[in-house]
């Protein structure tokens, strides 16, 4: 058996010191590029791979290794509130999963806002003189961001949700289209027949194509159409709201507005005696039965991945973007009760 072509070896026949080779292979931008691809060429014609086990024990070392205070990952707020973002508790939840998992492997998570001074041109002056090269952007699905004046290149980015921008990150978010077949499946067996989706467009997307894809298996007398409420002026659909109830007669809905019970009650129904309420997250409204999106699991693996993206000199917007979901959990609660 022939030996493992090693570092060693490949900085040998370069002509190389070590260390520039295993930048290289690392991809790390501060080795010019015409080197770096004659060096991933000579790795690839003497048939170099990694040892696993080296590349392991490497990973161990720097998840135990002392931790450094000025190791930062960005977390950037482009609210124009910046202080109401967190007091949403799934995007509170993403941090604190976000901030935990960074301190285990020495980093610190650190919000930057954007606005005012604070321009993009400031923010990349700001993070390259402290060398951060880290940047966890946060959800802002309502508030569409112009990147153009930002060099992606420097940095290893993630998001969060969906995409509303032209700028293409990696995300992580919730998988909202198993959750919503779990939210029906767990429906249907508590009792309810003539279960509804009620909420925006937005989340009928995600949410409501697997509510609709698991409702397609039901009887035909038992599907019931959505009712699409968006914000803002909620209240302007109330009438529609109260025909909708009064003609499809669900017995049960899945929403992810929390003025809904309002609502029902001012069509004249009652929660949960006439009707059960479930919601797309159980964090965020006042319906206690539905959906955990399980938030602090979904920060954990946005800093995971910008961290292995970090490790891998990977920067700059992807040719190929990645998109994480994580699956919720089921909870019961008081306003869908087991139906007799």
């Amino acid at each position: 058996m022939e030996n493992r072509v090693t570092q060693k070896d490949l900085a040998r026949a370069l002509g190389l010191a070590r260390s520039t080779v295993t930048m290289a292979l690392r991809h790390d931008p501060s080795i010019p590029k015409v080197r770096r691809d004659e060096i991933l060429r000579k790795a690839a014609e003497m048939g170099y791979q990694p040892d696993p086990m080296l590349s392991a024990l490497s990973q161990y070392r720097k998840r135990k290794s002392p931790k450094s205070k000025h190791a930062v990952i960005a977390w950037l707020n482009v609210w124009p509130e910046p202080n109401k973002l967190r007091t949403w508790r799934e995007f509170d939840h993403y941090w604190l999963g976000a901030a935990a998992y960074a301190e285990e492997y020495g980093y610190r998570l650190e919000e930057f806002v954007l606005g005012g001074t604070m321009t993009l041109p400031r923010l990349e002056e700001i993070l390259l003189t402290r060398n951060i090269q880290g940047i966890l952007v946060a959800p802002h699905r309502s508030f569409p961001i112009d990147w153009q004046d930002f060099n992606w290149k420097r940095f290893s980015v993630v998001g969060f949700g969906g995409r509303v921008d032209d700028v293409r990150f990696h995300l992580v978010g919730s998988a909202q289209a198993i959750n919503g077949v779990t939210a029906f499946t767990r429906m249907r067996q508590l009792g309810y027949r003539r279960i509804a989706f009620v909420g925006g467009s937005s989340q009928a997307i995600m949410f409501g194509a697997g509510f609709q894809w698991a409702q397609k298996d039901v009887p035909p007398k038992e599907q019931v159409p959505p009712f699409f409420i968006e914000r803002p002026g909620i209240e302007k659909y109330q009438t529609g709201f109260t025909s909708w109830l009064k003609r499809e007669k669900p017995d049960a809905i899945l929403t992810e507005v929390g003025c809904l019970e309002q609502m029902i009650a001012v069509a004249g129904y009652r929660v949960p005696d006439d009707i059960g309420l479930a919601t797309t997250t159980v964090l965020d409204t006042p319906i206690d039965a539905g959906i955990d999106q399980n938030p602090k699991e979904i920060g954990r693996t946005a800093m995971l991945a910008a961290i292995s993206l970090i490790n891998d000199n990977d920067r700059g917007i992807p040719p190929v973007c990645r998109d994480l979901l994580v699956e919720g959990r089921w909870v019961d609660g008081k306003t869908l009760p087991q139906k007799n």
